[in-house]
């Protein structure tokens, strides 16, 4: 049995390059890993912002076309009336909250209330009234 000896200088060179090529190695992987998930991240973001995207040219759309519509004098007057509670001479608005059962509210632009109207709103609340009590 021959043995055989690896010299110093053997040894040395193998220790400094082994531990190069084991950095090198780990340092290959890390980059690897690094850029692997920053893509993924980057893709993520991509298809966020591509939501978001076909979210807003839905409302473009839809913006877009309220401002058609705004050109139309008689949407404006419309549009002012059912969401400003404004109204024409001799014409009333009655307000209805959703939340309050007694929250009827008439608003007109002349200063009397004609008992027409408080008769129908009353007759609707009295006919509003039994329906509910009936179907109890």
């Amino acid at each position: 049995m021959t043995s055989k000896k690896v010299s110093k200088r053997s040894k040395r060179r193998l220790v400094v390059f082994g531990s190069l090529s084991i950095f090198m190695i780990v340092y290959f992987f890390y980059v690897i890993i690094s850029y692997s998930s920053k893509l993924i991240s980057l893709k993520n973001e991509e298809a966020e912002l591509n939501h978001r995207i076909a979210l807003l040219q839905e409302e473009e759309e839809v913006l877009k076309t309220e401002i058609e519509m705004l050109q139309d004098p008689e949407y404006i007057a419309r549009y002012a009336r059912e969401n400003y509670l404004y109204s024409k001479d001799g014409e009333y608005i009655i307000k209805l909250d959703e939340d309050n059962d007694e929250g009827i509210e008439i608003i007109s632009n002349d200063t009397s209330i004609p008992l027409i109207a408080l008769g129908v709103i009353s007759g609707s609340l009295i006919l509003g009234y039994i329906v509910i009590k009936v179907k109890k």
